[in-house]
């Protein structure tokens, strides 16, 4: 696209379609932090993300180990 080319017009509707993608892509980050904010409250939870990690760890340790 020759940018020397566009009108006034175009450069406003490039703009409006930054502003809506980009906000939209942020919204949903917002969405998801909200959520996973109440997920990281919840003990149950915590329990379960521990021993995903503790899980992931041991595999990589024992991955590393057997080289």
């Amino acid at each position: 696209v020759d940018l020397a080319t566009l009108a006034w017009r175009d450069v406003g509707l490039l703009a409006l379609m930054l502003v809506v993608v980009i906000g939209g892509v942020h919204a949903g980050y917002a969405l998801l932090a909200s959520r996973a904010r109440r997920l990281f409250a919840d003990e149950r939870a915590q329990r379960a993300i521990r021993r995903t990690a503790g899980t992931l760890m041991f595999v990589a340790a024992a991955l590393v180990a057997s080289r």
